[in-house]
C-alpha cells in the first residue's frame, strides 16, 4: 500500500538541499575569492617584472652615456626609478670595447642584463678609399683591412686580407676574398681645426727638423702654392700635425718621415671641396711613417711605402708599381667613430 510522504520528510529535503546549495555557494565564492587573490599576485608580479627590467636598461643607458662622454677606467654606479633601485658596472675590455652589467630589484623580482660597447676607430683601415681603388700587379705588399664606398679593380695578388666592399656602390672584380657590407661607410670631410693652431711655413716647405709642439695643428691655406714635404724630417715633440685647405697641392715625393712614437707622429689631414675637380696628391719615392687623411683627394704612384693609414678618394697603383701599406697600433685611439651599444641580453641575476 502506498503512502504519502509527511510534511516532516519534506521539510528535511528541503533543509538538505539549501545546505548543499549554500556548500556550493560557498566553494564558488572561496574559488573567485582565490582566484582574485591569485591574479592580484600575478598583476604584482608582472609590474615588478617591467619594472626591473625597465630600470636594469636604464642602468645599462646610464652607463653608455658616461663611456661616450669619455670614461676611460672601469666605473659602478647606481641609483633608483619608480621605487625600483639599480646598479651596474662598466669596465674597459679593450681600446674601443666596454662590458657593462646591470642589476635592477623591484619587490621580489631581481632582473640583470649585460650588454657590450664599442666603436669602430676613423683610422681602423691600412687603406681605405671613398670612389676606387686599382692595383695592377703591384709588387709590393698591402696588408691589413682595405676597403671602399666603391670599386676596386685589382690585377695580381689582392691588397689586404679581404676586401671589404660597402653596399650599394661597392663592387670588386679580382678580389680574392671580398666581403660586402652595409653602407655606405661614413667618411667625414676634413674640418679645420679650432683653437691653437702654428702658421704654414711662408713657402710651404716642410724640411729638416720641425718642432711639432706636442700637437699643436699647422694650418696650410691658399697663401702658399703647395704644402711640400722634402727631404728627411725630423720631427721634434711629436705629433706633427699639418691641415692642408681645398686647391692647395699637397707633394711628398721622395720625403722620408720616421717620427718617435711611429705612425702616430705624424699626422696629415688634406681638405677637398665636395663639389670641385678632384685634386690630387703626389707621394711618389717616398717613405712615411704617419697618417694620411684625404677622402676627396687621389694618389697615384708606383713607389711609395707607408706604415700607417692611408684614407683616399682613389688609389692608382699602375702596372708593376712597388707600393708597401701595412698598420701601425700607434693610430688606433687617435681619433675615433661613435659608440654604439651591441649585444644586450639577460643573464641570472648574483642575488
Amino acid at each position: 500500500m502506498l503512502t504519502r510522504p509527511t510534511r516532516r520528510g519534506h521539510e528535511s529535503g528541503s533543509v538538505i538541499l539549501a545546505l548543499l546549495v549554500m556548500m556550493v555557494v560557498t566553494l564558488l565564492a572561496v574559488a573567485a575569492l582565490s582566484e582574485s587573490r591569485h591574479a592580484l599576485v600575478v598583476s604584482r608580479i608582472d609590474t615588478d617584472e617591467a619594472r626591473a627590467v625597465a630600470s636594469a636598461e636604464l642602468a645599462v643607458n646610464e652607463a653608455f652615456a658616461r663611456i661616450d662622454a669619455g670614461e676611460s677606467l672601469r666605473f659602478v654606479g647606481a641609483g633608483t626609478r619608480d621605487d625600483t633601485a639599480y646598479s651596474y658596472v662598466a669596465k674597459p675590455t679593450g681600446t674601443d670595447t666596454w662590458s657593462v652589467r646591470a642589476e635592477a630589484t623591484s619587490g621580489r623580482v631581481t632582473r640583470a642584463l649585460s650588454a657590450m660597447v664599442t666603436r669602430d676607430p676613423l683610422y681602423a683601415y691600412t687603406l681605405f678609399a671613398t670612389k676606387s681603388i686599382s692595383v695592377n700587379r703591384n709588387l709590393g705588399r698591402i696588408t691589413g683591412r682595405v676597403g671602399t664606398n666603391g670599386e676596386m679593380k685589382i690585377r695580381g695578388p689582392s691588397p689586404g686580407v679581404r676586401q671589404e666592399l660597402y653596399l650599394p656602390d661597392g663592387v670588386c672584380s679580382g678580389c680574392s676574398a671580398p666581403v660586402t657590407l652595409d653602407g655606405p661607410r661614413r667618411v667625414a670631410p676634413v674640418e679645420l681645426p679650432k683653437g691653437t693652431t702654428q702658421r704654414c711655413p711662408k713657402d710651404g716647405r716642410f724640411i729638416g727638423a720641425v718642432d711639432g709642439q706636442a700637437g699643436v695643428p699647422f694650418v696650410c691655406d691658399s697663401s702658399v702654392g703647395a704644402v711640400v714635404f722634402e727631404g728627411r724630417l725630423t720631427i721634434e715633440n711629436p705629433p706633427l700635425i699639418v691641415y692642408v685647405e681645398p686647391k692647395v697641392d699637397v707633394v711628398l715625393d721622395g720625403a722620408v718621415v720616421d717620427p718617435p712614437g711611429r705612425a702616430a707622429g705624424f699626422q696629415l689631414f688634406v681638405a677637398s671641396e665636395a663639389r670641385g675637380p678632384v685634386e690630387s696628391i703626389s707621394a711618389t719615392g717616398a717613405e712615411l711613417n704617419g697618417l694620411i687623411y684625404a677622402p676627396g683627394r687621389s694618389l697615384r704612384s708606383d713607389d711609395l711605402k707607408v706604415t700607417g693609414s692611408l684614407t683616399l678618394r682613389s688609389l692608382d697603383i699602375p702596372r708593376k708599381g712597388r707600393v708597401s701599406i701595412s698598420g701601425d697600433q700607434s693610430i688606433s685611439g687617435l681619433a675615433d667613430g661613435v659608440w654604439r651599444l651591441v649585444d644586450l641580453r639577460s643573464v641570472p641575476s648574483k642575488r
